[in-house]
């Protein structure tokens, strides 16, 4: 099973680590989180039977123990969710950084769910039929969820509202 692990490692680090880094609120419990995904994984291994693609079964597992471990600090968190969306950011630095940190701040004020499928989908890449075998939802739902997380996060950048 280390065999396996090992193999697998190499094309399930860097999904793992890119949507543990978009829910875990807190920068430096990212590499735990990312372990505890890992160890997760590993124990399942023999339980995978393949219904569906390893990738998904991978980031349901990802997605599963990541909000465990928010929902156990949730009582504490007021901190910053680490997300590199910026694909273009602005070339001054002030205005960069100040861009970032609107973003951040706007995604913190996202509802778990909405926070979920829209790392999936900007982050991960993801289609939407995707999105929802991932999370066992309606695709309808990741829809929904998406064009509400987009509409907050539009509002909360633009200040016009409570992000609703």
């Amino acid at each position: 099973m280390a065999e396996a692990m090992a193999e697998l490692y190499p094309s399930i680090h860097g999904p793992v680590r890119r949507l543990c880094s978009a829910l875990v609120r807190e920068p430096g419990e990212v590499d735990d989180v990312v372990q505890d995904v890992l160890l997760a994984i590993y124990r399942g291994l023999p339980r995978f039977r393949g219904d569906a693609q390893l990738l998904t079964w991978v980031r349901r597992i990802t997605i599963r123990v990541a909000l465990r471990h928010r929902d156990r600090r949730r009582q504490s968190s007021t901190d910053a969710l680490p997300l590199e969306l910026a694909a273009a950011p602005p070339r001054d630095p002030v205005e960069a950084d100040q861009l970032r940190n609107q973003l951040l701040v706007a995604l913190r004020g996202l509802p778990a769910p909405q926070r979920t499928v829209l790392a999936l989908a900007l982050i991960e890449g993801l289609p939407q039929a995707e999105i929802a075998q991932v999370l066992g939802i309606p695709a309808g739902t990741v829809w929904s969820r998406l064009h509400h997380a987009r509409r907050r996060l539009a509002r909360a950048l633009v200040g016009t509202g409570d992000g609703r």
